[in-house]
């Protein structure tokens, strides 16, 4: 989808996860994996082959590398909140004039609430905890996560 894209959209990413996009870099969840292919069952080991296949066929070139802090000019202002845990790159973006937090993968819905996500899918797991402590002082009235959907801050 991305290479279909190329010249109308352009990629954004943090500077830690660039490399990674672009195929430099093995992503970590891959290569902890694969430290450990001879241990896994046949179906794990099917899983991985089709996560290495879709890794090389979907590489692509950063346009653009994010920042800490950086102020993006769209939508009234968004802010790049960078929250490592789900990968080493793992960004957040808060759209200050609606208050939206955009989570990514950090948090997710559960029972009408926000919980962190699931440790499995995460590379740190007190890494992804410290950087949900980094989002708390932010105003927020609405929430995405990228697995659950919209979270609405009762007021």
């Amino acid at each position: 989808m991305v290479k279909e894209l190329q010249g109308i959209a352009k990629v954004m990413a943090h500077v830690d996860e660039k490399p990674y996009i672009e195929g430099d870099l093995k992503p970590l969840k891959l290569a902890q994996l694969e430290s450990k292919l001879n241990a896994l069952p046949d179906e794990m080991k099917g899983i991985f082959n089709k996560m290495k296949s879709s890794f090389d066929k979907n590489r692509t070139k950063v346009d653009v590398a994010l920042n800490d802090g950086e102020e993006l000019p769209f939508c009234g202002g968004i802010d790049v909140i960078h929250t490592p845990g789900h990968t080493l790159g793992h960004v957040c973006l808060y759209l200050k004039k609606n208050k939206v937090l955009i989570t990514g993968d950090m948090l997710n819905i559960k029972d009408g609430k926000l919980v962190p996500s699931s440790k499995d899918i995460n590379f740190d797991d007190d890494m992804n905890l410290k950087s949900i402590e980094k989002i708390g002082g932010y105003d927020v009235k609405y929430v995405i996560c990228y697995h659950s959907g919209l979270y609405k801050k009762e007021c």
